[in-house]
């Protein structure tokens, strides 16, 4: 009995140590300072909570988080195009 026991402690334990997320060393991103001095007319925009990043591969994105939307969305602008070749 205490061999099942001292058994199943285990697995428990191992089980409960893969779920639990591991702190990185590194982060795929950086975070960026809101420079922006537009104002929010609207006291509704201004209760979501907002974040810029920068991940490693130079994609700058913004994050909006509403709790009291009922949808979600996702968009992405991607600078392409004649206006933007550099040569």
């Amino acid at each position: 009995m205490k061999c099942l026991s001292a058994f199943l402690f285990i697995s428990l334990s191992s089980s409960i140590a893969q779920i639990t997320p591991q702190p990185c060393a590194s982060r795929p991103f950086s975070e960026m300072a809101d420079t922006s001095s537009l104002p929010l007319l609207s006291p509704e925009l201004a209760q979501r909570k907002t974040a810029k990043i920068r991940l490693e591969n130079g994609m700058e994105i913004l994050l909006i988080s509403d709790e009291k939307a009922a949808m979600s969305a996702a968009a992405v602008v991607v600078q392409a195009g004649s206006w933007n070749d550099p040569a």
